[in-house]
Formats: C-alpha cells, structure tokens, sequence
C-alpha cells in the first residue's frame, strides 16, 4: 500500500512539473501596451455659449482612449460637459457642470470612457 501511494505521489509530482513547464510557455503580454493614440493638447474656445459641440469623437475600436482631462480656465463663466451622448440629446441637465478652474476626467477607476465628448459653456449674459 505504501508503495502504490509513493509511486501516486511521484507521478503526481511529476505531472505538476510538467504542466508548470507548459504554462512557462504560454505567450506574454506586456503592460503598457503600444500607444494607440497620438495625444495632445485641444485647448480652444467655446464657439457659442449654450450650444453643445463635439470636443472629441467616440473612440473607435482600433483607436482607443487613453483618458482626457478637461480643465474649465475661464475667467468667469460654467462650462458643461457630456460624454456618450449626441449632440442633439447633450444637455445642461445630464451633463457635468464645471465651476471655474473644475476639471473632467474621462477616467474612471482606471477605465478610460470611450464615448463622445461635448462641450458648452457660457457667458456672463446666460449667468443673468
């Protein structure tokens, strides 16, 4: 009996070395991945006040988004930003109000959103 169970547990040591030399064999993936998109800086002005336009297509498959921060640096007025919607459906009530010097993140928890991203904002005469 003893020696049924010694030779059991040979064999199954032997088989946990071999499957760890398999698995040692599997491909690699490597983090960070290749860069998709080429980055940068869209700083510009809000074209009209309280009308909604595209900052940023949706990301494509092939292209995805890394992440975005966008910084409200006027001097005075809100700004609103909406990510996943059109610019027909963006609106005041479901976008993200920015006070002055706020900032969006296009992250969250570590997962970059990959809708489209609108902005609008406003002027001093809309603050009323």
């Amino acid at each position: 009996m003893k020696e049924v169970l010694r030779r059991l547990l040979i064999g199954a040591a032997w088989g946990l070395a071999l499957m760890g030399m398999a698995w040692s064999q599997a491909p690699v993936q490597t983090i960070p991945y290749p860069a998709y998109s080429a980055g940068g800086n869209v700083s510009g002005t809000i074209t009209s006040t309280s009308v909604f336009q595209q900052l940023w297509p949706a990301s494509t498959v092939g292209q995805p988004r890394k992440g975005c921060t966008i910084r409200n640096e006027s001097a005075s007025n809100v700004m609103y930003v909406t990510e996943g919607f059109g610019i027909v459906a963006s609106s005041t009530t479901n976008a993200v109000k920015l006070n002055v010097g706020d900032q969006y993140y296009c992250g969250v928890g570590g997962v970059a959103l990959q809708g489209q991203i609108n902005i609008s904002g406003t002027s001093e005469q809309d603050q009323g």
